[in-house]
Parts: C-alpha cells; sequence; structure tokens
C-alpha cells in the first residue's frame, strides 16, 4: 500500500522502548529480513552515539550484511558543528553500505535558522517545531532555506502529545507551504485512539490537506476511530466518500514522509489487525 511503504523510521534506542544500541542493530536488521520490510525507513540515531553504532554493527556483521544498504537518519544534537564532521566521517567510513542520508534537529531561535542551515549543506533536514505563535515564521524560514518540518505526536510525558485541532494546523501550515513533514513518537496505533493519534489518519490528513482540505476537516479526520470510514485500497484513500487516488495520492507520500516509531511491530500488527497487511 503507496500510503505505509517505507513509512517507518525505526527508533528503538528511544523511549519507551530505549534498548541498547546492539539490541536496537540487531531488531532493524532482523526487519529488514522480514516479510514486513516494506514498511520499514530509516534508522534513527543520535550523532552522538555513531561510534557506538559502527561498533555494533562490526560485533552484528555476519547477520546485517543480507539486508544492505541501509539508510540512517542522524540527530544533530546542541553542537551541530561537531556533529555534522561526525556524521561526514561516518559516511567516509560507511557508505555505500550505511550512509546517513537525513537529518534531524530542533529548532533553534529563528535568528540562528538560516545559519544552521547552511551548516547542513544540501542533506534533507527536518527541523523539529512547536505549533505555537511561531509557526508560520519557522516554516517561512524552512521553506526559504529548503528544511523539511517535523512534529512530535507523542510522547512518555504528560503534554507530549498535541490536541488534534493543532496538528491539523500544523499540516495544513505545510501543505500551504509546500514543506514535507514527517512524525514522531506516538504512533504506534493505526487509527486515533482515545488521546492516540493515528499514523493513518495523519497520512490520510495529508493526503486531503493537499487537496485543499480545510482546518475542521482535517481535525475530522485527525480524531476518526471508526475504522469503516476509511477505506485504504491499492492506489486509492477513502474517507467518508472522499476520494484520492493515483498519482495524486503518490504526492502524499512526498508530503508526509514517515513517522519514527520506538516499535516496528506495534504499527504492523495493527495494520494487520486491520486487514491492511
Amino acid at each position: 500500500m503507496i500510503l505505509t511503504d517505507s513509512i517507518i523510521d525505526y527508533a528503538g534506542l528511544f523511549p519507551p522502548a530505549g534498548l541498547t544500541m546492539d539490541k536496537a542493530v540487531g531488531n532493524y536488521a532482523e526487519y529488514r529480513a522480514g516479510e514486513w520490510c516494506r514498511l520499514l525507513g530509516r534508522f534513527i540515531v543520535p550523532a552522538s552515539r555513531l561510534a557506538e553504532m559502527e561498533a555494533a554493527l562490526n560485533k552484528s556483521r555476519r547477520k546485517v550484511r543480507e539486508t544492505l544498504p541501509w539508510r540512517i537518519s542522524a540527530l544533530v544534537g546542541d553542537d551541530p558543528e561537531s556533529d555534522l564532521r561526525s556524521i561526514r566521517d561516518f559516511n567516509n567510513r560507511n557508505d555505500p553500505f550505511f550512509t546517513i542520508d537525513t537529518l534531524e534537529l530542533n529548532v533553534p531561535e529563528l535568528e540562528e535558522l538560516s545559519r544552521v542551515q547552511q551548516l547542513c549543506g544540501g542533506m534533507p533536514t527536518y527541523w523539529e517545531l512547536a505549533v505555537d505563535e511561531r509557526l508560520e515564521a519557522f516554516l517561512s524560514g524552512l521553506a526559504k532555506g529548503g528544511g523539511r518540518a517535523k512534529i512530535r505526536t507523542g510522547g512518555v510525558r504528560e503534554g507530549m502529545t498535541p490536541a488534534a485541532d493543532r496538528l491539523a494546523r500544523f499540516i495544513l501550515e505545510c501543505a500551504k507551504k509546500s514543506l514535507s513533514f514527517k512524525a514522531t513518537a506516538g504512533l504506534h496505533h493505526a487509527l486515533h485512539s482515545g488521546t492516540m493519534h493515528g499514523f493513518l489518519n495523519v497520512a490520510a490528513a495529508a493526503a486531503f490537506a493537499l487537496e485543499g482540505a480545510d482546518a475542521a476537516t482535517l481535525k475530522a479526520i485527525i480524531e476518526e476511530e471508526k475504522h469503516d470510514a476509511f477505506s485504504f485500497e491499492s492506489g486509492e484513500i477513502t474517507w467518508r466518500g472522499k476520494r484520492i487516488t493515483g498519482d495524486r495520492l503518490r504526492r502524499t507520500r512526498l508530503f508526509f514522509v514517515s513517522f519514527g516509531s520506538c516499535s516496528f511491530e506495534e504499527p504492523v500488527a495493527e495494520l494487520r489487525a486491520l486487514g491492511l497487511l
């Protein structure tokens, strides 16, 4: 299904899973060799742990050999100059077998955005944004510098899950500015459940945002919990009689690129339970 191909970036190192590097690397290798590998996106690792990752890869060389090449997304920390040097060195040593081809950062102050964007060069870079009064200014800065957006859709602490109207606003503003985005945390469910967002809801909202849906419609899609309100057929998506097909749906995946999850198995199990795998 086009909506789910390569959509889950594996973040097993992060809470609540919080796996060791050896375990996370081993899991990713198993998933890449497994039945549902087409759903798997990048391995996510902090730039500060790249040496640890290389050691784990060397220990698991036999296990990972049949799953190459790996695409990796590196989280850049508070010292971007140092982290970016580490990333370049990692790629020089390991390309084309293990390649960091995207970056993820927290947004600095607005006046610092352009400088840090230039440091990142031309590599696709996702900037985590808060949905507050500064959102439009930051998105405009990202659009000007060729960046991409990132939103936190859950977390281990109270208040880390954005309300549906805030998530709808984020998606709508990204669509208006033609900014690709990814999500991180909390999207273990396929469909909205209680206070937790669903990754199919986010994908559907992204699709309809590109078709010109307003914020109220996107909020309703994000909050939709009824499976029979949706139809996810090969090459099309329908929500309450509204349909998107073909190239218009493929465009959605260039817009909503992926989501980071500390679990690969839970989202897969959700899709299987819905009969979508």
